[in-house]
């Protein structure tokens, strides 16, 4: 399949920076603090112990429910309350802060959901409205439209042991569904207008998108251990994970 400039990829965990930045612009507007339980705006989610869960600890991956049994999930995640009810039915493996265990899919079920709460919004909406559109990202969505899902390319790997995420990530169903740990469709130039924005401390084009302190305050080092999933030292900050060789390196 030929690739042009427009054509869309899917990105995976890469959407977790897009994910985490329209947190932090509701913090920046004073709606939301992120040290704040996840259960103030979203009630909810404090079930079975989960109410001292704060969205910092979302973020640096230490909320306990990273879902080491997601695939049971899975044919949920295309309708978006189903799997928030399913979230907030989860009990935590340990304490909040107590231990690191990447959240590959929950930790953007988690803060969808907080956006959704706070804005009023759906997450896809609200990634449109605050980002997407604004910066002029026309090949940029959680939700790939129908058409434009034409023409991204399927999944492939070349491992073996991805052969069941490939074969599930390929489903319409799954590429269709708002997953905003994994889902962002985009394309090359435009994550890289996304990200320069990021460089420039929240300019780009000249306009300012996010105020140079909150884009500081999101990529500072937050929590620094042992990740209990990917078997590594790890280091997080505010919804990003940060390059450099390991702690002791």
């Amino acid at each position: 399949q030929a690739v042009r400039p427009d054509t869309p990829f899917y990105s995976f965990s890469v959407s977790k920076a897009f994910t985490a930045m329209c947190v932090h612009k509701l913090a920046e507007e004073g709606k939301l603090s992120l040290d704040a339980p996840v259960a103030e705006y979203w009630p909810e989610f404090a079930r079975n112990g989960k109410g001292g869960i704060t969205i910092r600890h979302v973020f640096h991956h230490t909320a306990g429910i990273h879902g080491v049994n997601r695939y049971r999930q899975i044919p949920l995640w295309p309708f978006w309350r189903l799997v928030a009810a399913d979230v907030a039915s989860m009990t935590p493996e340990h304490p909040p802060g107590e231990k690191m265990a990447y959240h590959a899919v929950t930790f953007g079920f988690i803060l969808g959901e907080v956006v959704r709460r706070v804005s009023g919004m759906g997450f896809e909406d609200y990634f449109q409205h605050s980002f997407a559109r604004p910066l002029g990202l026309k090949n940029t969505w959680y939700r790939i439209p129908g058409q434009a899902l034409r023409r991204s390319p399927r999944i492939i790997s070349g491992a073996k042991d991805q052969d069941t995420l490939v074969r599930i990530f390929n489903l319409r169903p799954i590429r269709r569904a708002v997953i905003p740990a994994a889902s962002l469709n985009s394309t090359a130039r435009e994550m890289a207008v996304f990200y320069q924005m990021l460089v420039n401390l929240g300019s780009c084009g000249g306009r300012q998108y996010l105020r140079p302190e909150t884009v500081q305050a999101a990529v500072q080092l937050g929590y620094r251990g042992w990740d209990e999933i990917n078997l590594r030292d790890t280091l997080w900050a505010q919804g990003f994970h940060l390059g450099g060789r390991s702690a002791g390196s």
